[in-house]
């Protein structure tokens, strides 16, 4: 799965709630292809940086989003910001979901891959 996932073509860029460790790792492990917001604008940078912003930029490189909750959809700005450039984005529906649930290497789907 971790080949499929290279070679699908997606990139995914990571909101600053999905943090720059924990998640991003096991999706790397996973075989996604990734960068999280504080690789992107660094560390300090990123804690600053307006949503409509990393959502325009991220889109334009032809990123898909991936969110931990679905507030940016409740801002006005935001949301048109994300319907007007096409964004592709994923959001959880349950904002207080930990890291450790989420799951590993060995159970995670590839993106571009089918499950049975």
């Amino acid at each position: 799965m971790a080949v499929e996932a290279r070679t699908s073509g997606l990139t995914f860029f990571l909101d600053r709630g999905l943090g720059s460790r924990i998640v991003p790792n096991a999706l790397r492990e996973a075989g996604w292809v990734l960068e999280t917001m504080d690789e992107r604008y660094g560390k300090d940078e990123s804690q600053r940086i307006a949503d409509t912003q990393w959502i325009e930029e991220a889109t334009l490189r032809g990123d898909v989003l991936l969110c931990k909750d679905l507030a940016i959809t409740y801002n006005l700005v935001e949301a048109r910001v994300i319907y007007m450039s096409g964004a592709r984005i994923f959001a959880l529906a349950k904002a207080d979901a930990s890291a450790g649930r989420w799951p590993t290497s060995s159970s995670a789907t590839s993106p571009g891959s089918s499950t049975q």
